[in-house]
């Protein structure tokens, strides 16, 4: 123990008298570390975390897919039935659907939240425990409307109020109707699935028809496919012994009760944890950890190299301080020990800053995580550095120094005292012929940030690309909020007078110039499609189905958006329910199918099938985006609210002067109308565009700051090689320069052989990067993975850097005086 500390306040002291040497290999594994450390704690909790429940390998997710198409598809409720009756491979299957909710406490303001209607036995199920109180049971769920019972999250418990555990008892008003707070979920638990809405309370299925009327109405309607199906196997049941019961189960309805006889096709997948199976199965969610861990380990890499080749230049220049601890006395055991230790004391101080970095980056990840109507996830609640995540970043923290610690630390123990007392050193660290191990971490550095930087260019350039793109609207001057008059029982008739009035209110306010509603707006989070049948048009095959994405708008929509119409007219106030039926469709539907948009006014097509009602084309308006930045223009329709009503509908206000002032009186204007009605989604065109672009905004940043950290630690580490090369070389330098070598040729000595090695680097990075280019173009909008303009300016700004790195230790060469450095030969 004394050696031991002795050993570390020896290291101590000689980490403090190189204080830039240990700042940059501290830096430099902290910064790899850190990246590594908040990667792995967002895949740990989302792929590799199980539900805290006992056997969580026996949770399955279920899913319906149609034999002609490999899209999921949800379950009706007598479908669920039938399956629980039948089944005899699951302890329990258990159903949830997702569902938005007005809800308010008994004197309060309403507030807008998202929901689930579960099945009694939901919680059972999963296996899991309440925080307060007690979760739903089956006994809750027994004939429709009978029990007004809610469980709140956990996280919603703590928001709203405050985790007092006299919430629990407490009434609320939910879609206007009193329920009763039973308990509170599990902590740590948000919903069945990733990628879903997370639900702030949990109701009883039965409960659906009372909080959402008619469209609730689902209980014995077999053909309407509504929940997702979860199940928990019994003990010894395999996965494939269970899908095949499934699919026996699925052929026997299909007989009875669809006229088709075509059963769906029952898929299980294992549902231990959080992440929604078919995400994993479809590979999307392996895509983005595989991108994100390989940048990762890029940096970490780059880390590591610059490390490795710093302490290889340190022990260089400790060659003589080692030999006379040789020569007196020391083994060499006791010298890699003592130099272990540093080794260890760089690991320490790395791994903490590390840990912060890391911290860091989980924060900057949500603050950039893109905000919904409804949140899909919650990264400051359920992501957060624990025990576990410590563990790793220590491990990591151990090994990366141990390996790049280690040669260091051997090479000097085995260093011969005699020519390095006598003022000489001996070659080491190089391999056979010319090259070193210094020119070729060099080289290592390079090549990785070349692919780090290509790749962080990319996604700027996409970033750009999808900021740039018009949507087909106004970007600016527009401010939106959005209401769900469904929540509250409105009548179609009554839904009507609302759209009709909500209007004429807004734009009474100051600063307002129009105002129109739309249900959903292009790239929200709603759109849908469906089938259509244009008058006169001849399918090229069987499987030309045309389809059409739809919006409904209200009069004064186009004008409001700034959408440009090229021929007809717009919905107007004429377009009623009782009116022919009508559509404004876009100028990619118009040339497809009509040739121009001035032929395909008056133009009609069916909807849904070709016994659907015929639609009435009035206009055709200028391409937009209608669900995705990056997509190829695609056939959409524009029609009247009037006639395809939704209660759900977005309010759109063309403003002059400040949208803060405007956005504040929305409230006020919607109360006027129905003063329990809550608004949500108060934001402006260019807040409600972000979301259309945040995970490349994601990508482009977090690639961009690895991409800047591994081009600032290649050239930190260019100049330290080099330093160390210079300081090593004087002697050589020296003689070379009293023999008549011109300055001139001392810098192209120390800068060739640098850049020699860094342009060696340079390609093998290309080659790289150009290797990677299919799963970069999975995540890139709008520009082509191999894009030439980023290939070279990365070229530019490499060579700029290795310049520049090269430019202090050349200068020092080409001043060394050649009488100081041979005046004791």
């Amino acid at each position: 123990m004394n050696t031991l500390w002795q050993d570390l306040r020896y290291g101590l002291r000689m980490l403090w008298r190189s204080r830039g040497l240990t700042a940059v290999v501290v830096l430099s594994l902290a910064l790899g570390i850190g990246a590594s450390t908040a990667i792995f704690t967002l895949v740990d909790s989302y792929v590799f975390e199980k539900f805290p429940v006992e056997h969580p390998e026996q949770l399955v997710a279920l899913y319906a897919t149609r034999q002609a198409a490999d899209s999921p598809q949800g379950f009706s409720y007598p479908d669920y039935q039938d399956y629980v009756r039948q089944s005899a491979t699951f302890d329990s299957i258990y159903g949830h659907d997702g569902i938005a909710l007005s809800v308010q406490e008994m004197g309060g303001g309403p507030e807008l939240i998202w929901g689930e209607t579960v099945t009694g036995n939901y919680f059972h199920g999963l296996g899991f425990r309440p925080a307060a109180g007690r979760l739903l049971s089956p006994e809750d769920d027994i004939a429709p409307g009978g029990h007004s019972v809610a469980v709140l999250s956990y996280n919603y418990w703590k928001k709203r109020f405050a985790g007092d555990p006299g919430a629990v008892g407490r009434k609320l008003l939910i879609n206007r109707r009193p329920f009763t707070v039973v308990g509170v979920g599990p902590r740590g638990f948000i919903g069945a699935g990733l990628m879903n809405f997370v639900p702030d309370l949990w109701v009883p299925v039965m409960m659906r028809e009372t909080l959402a009327g008619r469209d609730g109405r689902r209980y014995a309607q077999r053909d309407v496919q509504w929940m997702t199906l979860r199940g928990r196997l019994k003990p010894g049941v395999t996965l494939q012994q269970a899908e095949a019961e499934m699919n026996a189960i699925a052929g026997r309805i299909a007989r009875e009760y669809y006229r088709s006889g075509k059963p769906f096709r029952v898929h299980l997948l294992a549902a231990p944890g959080r992440t929604e199976p078919f995400i994993v199965a479809k590979g999307w969610l392996t895509t983005i950890s595989t991108a994100m861990g390989a940048f990762v380990g890029l940096l970490l890499l780059i880390g590591c190299a610059n490390v490795a080749n710093l302490l290889l230049a340190r022990g260089a220049s400790r060659e003589r301080e080692i030999a006379v601890r040789v020569a007196v006395g020391a083994s060499r055991s006791r010298i890699a020990r003592q130099l272990l230790t540093e080794s260890a004391i760089y690991a320490v101080l790395a791994g903490a800053l590390g840990l912060l970095l890391g911290s860091w980056l989980l924060e900057l990840m949500a603050w950039m995580f893109p905000s919904l109507d409804f949140a899909v996830t919650d990264l400051s609640q359920d992501i957060r550095l624990d025990s576990r995540v410590a563990a790793f970043t220590a491990l990591l923290s151990l090994v990366t120094v141990a390996i790049f610690g280690l040669a260091p630390a051997i090479r000097a123990s085995w260093t011969a005292p005699e020519p390095a007392l006598r003022g000489g050193t001996r070659a080491r660290g190089t391999l056979p012929g010319w090259l070193s191990v210094a020119d070729l971490l060099v080289a290592l550095q390079v090549a990785l940030a070349v692919v780090l930087l290509v790749s962080g260019g990319l996604f700027w350039r996409s970033l750009e690309h999808a900021t740039r793109v018009g949507p087909g609207f106004d970007t600016k001057g527009i401010a939106m909020f959005s209401v769900n008059l469904g929540l509250h029982g409105y009548s179609r008739e009554r839904g009507l007078s609302f759209h009709l009035q909500l209007p004429r209110r807004l734009e009474t306010l100051p600063g307002v110039e129009s105002a129109a509603l739309a249900s959903p707006l292009p790239l929200d989070a709603y759109n849908e499609s469906t089938y259509f049948f244009p008058e006169g048009y001849a399918p090229r095959s069987a499987d030309d189905q045309p389809e059409l994405g739809q919006i409904s708008v209200g009069p004064g929509y186009f004008r409001t958006m700034g959408t440009a119409l090229l021929a007809g007219r717009g919905v107007e106030h004429r377009d009623t329910g009782d009116a022919a039926r009508t559509a404004v469709i876009n100028e990619a539907a118009a040339r497809r199918y009509w040739g121009s948009a001035e032929q395909a006014v008056g133009k009609r097509f069916r909807l849904g099938s070709n016994e659907g009602p015929w639609v009435q084309v009035i206009g055709v308006a200028r391409d937009g985006k209608y669900i995705t930045l990056g997509e190829d223009p695609m056939p959409f329709a524009y029609f009247p609210l009037t006639q395809e009503y939704s209660g759900r509908v977005t309010a759109i206000v063309r403003h002059r002067g400040d949208a803060d002032g405007v956005m504040s009186s929305f409230r006020r204007a919607v109360a006027e109308l129905d003063a329990a009605l809550p608004i949500y989604g108060v934001r402006t065109v260019e807040q409600f565009l972000t979301r259309s672009y945040a995970f490349v905004r994601i990508g482009a940043v977090l690639v961009g700051l690895f991409a800047a950290a591994a081009l600032a630690l290649a050239a930190v580490g260019l100049l330290g090689v080099l330093h160390h090369s210079v300081a090593r070389r004087q002697r050589e330098i020296g003689i070379r320069m009293a023999l008549g070598a011109q300055r001139r040729e001392v810098v192209r000595l120390v800068v060739g052989r640098a850049l020699m090695f860094a342009s060696a680097g340079l390609a093998a990075g290309l080659a790289g990067a150009w290797a990677m280019r299919h799963l970069l173009g999975a995540l890139l909008v709008g520009v082509s993975p191999v894009d030439p303009v980023t290939y070279a300016a990365i070229l530019v700004v490499l060579a700029g850097t290795a310049l520049l790195a090269c430019y202090m230790p050349a200068r020092r060469a080409a001043r060394i005086d050649p009488i100081v450095v041979l005046r004791y030969e």
